[in-house]
C-alpha cells in the first residue's frame, strides 16, 4: 500500500501547521482556564478544516 500524501494534501497540512504555530500557539496559554477558543475554530473553518469530513452536498469540502 502507498500511504504517501499528494502535493495538494501536503500544502493543506503546511497551511494548518502555519496557522497553528503563528496564530494559535502564542495565545494558547489563555485557554488553560477552560475558555472555549471560538476564534480558533472560526479560523480553522476559514481555511477549510472543519468541513473536511462532511460531503460537499451538505456544505463540506468533500
Amino acid at each position: 500500500m502507498d500511504f504517501k500524501i499528494s502535493d495538494e494534501q501536503r500544502a493543506f497540512v503546511d497551511t494548518v501547521r502555519r496557522v497553528c504555530q503563528k496564530e494559535f500557539a502564542p495565545c494558547a496559554i489563555k485557554y488553560l482556564d477552560g475558555t472555549w477558543p471560538a476564534e480558533n475554530l472560526q479560523r480553522l473553518a476559514e481555511i477549510g478544516v472543519l468541513g473536511m469530513a462532511v460531503p460537499q452536498e451538505y456544505g463540506g469540502s468533500e
